[in-house]
């Protein structure tokens, strides 16, 4: 599985600054890669919980339930929040 991290208030939807994505529940963390995407390797099935967040952005839970995420398309898109 694949998690992009975007900002929803921009035109091209591209975060600035630095942001972060951890997961809770599972013995490895993501992998960023260089395209911005946060790899899963290797994610057994089930309910996690990502935190993901910014200098520019709040900190935010997000639930992911791998059931709905297709294998021929493992891609999740986050949507931040600037900060107030």
């Amino acid at each position: 599985m694949a998690v992009f991290l975007k900002d929803d208030t921009t035109p091209d939807k591209n975060v600035i600054g630095d942001v972060f994505l951890k997961a809770y529940g599972i013995k490895k963390q993501p992998l960023r890669h260089r395209t911005g995407y946060y790899l899963f390797i290797d994610l057994p099935k089930g309910k996690y919980r990502l935190t993901a967040g910014g200098k520019f952005y709040e900190q935010e839970d997000f639930l992911i339930d791998t059931e709905s995420v297709k294998p021929e398309e493992p891609f999740i898109e986050l949507f931040l929040r600037k900060n107030r």
